[in-house]
């Protein structure tokens, strides 16, 4: 991303790994823009990021339910949803930048998602709804639980059986693509593709 794709953007970009940055939830900043890098290898490697899931809540170490990072008051402008292209298939190799082969990027303004959220459901009931899935006794065998709703533009999962128990709010990729605000990049050593 740093070497391939951002100097290419034509604005200056700023890469923050300190504890005040990541706590605010930037990973990059582009011009005035503040990025979250959401990037998914295990059960993705080769596929575009097909289902961004954003967090609502989750429970940390001390057993305590808090706000995820899309439902908290974080500085995050924009998310952007990395999938990574390897020239093999083993998920452990990736570690190495000489087996990627090309990155698809899903920029996705906060602002969009929460505007949809707020038009389709009502923000304060979605999260309602994440408090409500957590406490559901009929969560499946597996650990997991759903909320779905009519409009069927996304949807809520729960899972009991992951450390932090998220309730994630997730969007279908095409639906995300919809939004106002949202671009697609193909990364690439030879440049950078924009998508529709």
């Amino acid at each position: 991303m740093d070497e391939y794709f951002y100097p290419r953007l034509g604005r200056e970009f700023s890469r923050y790994s300190d504890e005040e940055h990541q706590f605010a939830g930037i990973d990059v900043s582009v011009g005035k823009a503040r990025f979250d890098e959401k990037l998914k290898v295990r059960g993705c490697l080769n596929q575009a990021y097909g289902w961004p899931s954003f967090e609502v809540s989750f429970v940390n170490r001390a057993g305590e339910v808090q706000n995820g990072w899309f439902a908290s008051p974080l500085s995050t402008d924009y998310y952007a949803f990395i999938g990574v292209y390897s020239y093999g298939t083993d998920e452990n190799a990736i570690s190495d930048s000489n087996a990627i082969s090309a990155c698809n990027v899903l920029w996705v303004r906060k602002q969009d998602v929460v505007d949809a959220v707020e038009r389709l459901t009502g923000f304060r009931k979605m999260k309602k709804d994440a408090a409500e899935l957590r406490e559901d006794p009929f969560v499946d065998s597996e650990g997991k639980g759903r909320v779905r709703y009519p409009h069927r533009k996304f949807w809520l999962t729960f899972s009991s059986r992951l450390a932090e128990q998220p309730v994630n709010l997730v969007f279908p990729r095409d639906e995300l693509r919809r939004l106002p605000h949202t671009r697609c990049f193909v990364i690439t050593r030879d440049g950078v593709k924009k998508e529709g």
